[in-house]
């Protein structure tokens, strides 16, 4: 029997064919044929079922040698290359997903579905994979993913920092041995996520004596 491959299709591999060498005796019949049927990824051998009949139909198998050159039928699993896409935000407070993907020269057999779930999301700042799942099924729903060679490709999720430009009050005043200060500011650039505040932790500056200083401040979002 011939040697057989094929990639995962779903169907039944074909078994080709078989040449017979030799003769049965005049009035015996000698019958054969391949019967193995394979459907899923795997190797086994390409079996001959063979028998010799007499022509009554008694089995008269016991008188003949017979050599069998079986081959090889292998289905080789379907690769299924799948990519997911990747986005890029500003950080607002909200999750930042992106459930895109493409088939990168691949396909599922006829009949079967893909579902591709993706598993991530991401709200502060950084870059993680934008992982997913795979299921494939067949016409009837069985799962059938086990029969594929999956090979994803993660793109990336990536938030980046929300740039927050802060300028505080200014004061001036002719020296009078008591501290000035100046509380209040302004956001000049940027926006803080809906939800979130922006919190004085701690004093503004002051000063004293007559000079200059920067009205810093302590703060936290």
């Amino acid at each position: 029997s011939d040697d057989k491959l094929k990639v995962y299709d779903g169907e039944k591999i074909d078994c080709g064919d078989i040449t017979a060498v030799g003769d049965a005796a005049d009035g015996d019949i000698l019958t054969y044929s391949l019967d193995t049927e394979m459907t899923e990824p795997g190797s086994v051998t390409n079996a001959i079922t063979y028998s010799v009949t007499k022509a009554d139909g008694t089995d008269n198998s016991l008188n003949y040698n017979f050599i069998l050159n079986e081959g090889t039928l292998t289905i080789a699993k379907r690769a299924l290359n799948i990519k997911s896409l990747s986005a890029t935000k500003t950080y607002d407070g909200t999750p930042l997903e992106k459930q895109d993907y493409e088939l990168i020269e691949s396909t599922v057999a006829d009949g079967h579905t893909l579902t591709v779930t993706f598993l991530n999301s991401l709200t502060d700042a950084g870059t993680i994979d934008n992982e997913f799942s795979i299921l494939v099924k067949d016409a009837d729903e069985n799962d059938v993913t086990s029969n594929y060679e999956l090979i994803p490709e993660y793109g990336t999720l990536t938030v980046e920092k929300q740039t927050l430009t802060i300028t505080t009050l200014s004061a001036s005043k002719t020296y009078d041995g008591t501290p000035l200060t100046s509380e209040g500011y302004t956001i000049t650039d940027g926006v803080i996520a809906d939800g979130e505040e922006l919190v004085v932790s701690g004093s503004y500056a002051s000063l004293l004596d007559a000079g200059e200083k920067d009205n810093s401040f302590s703060y936290m979002i």
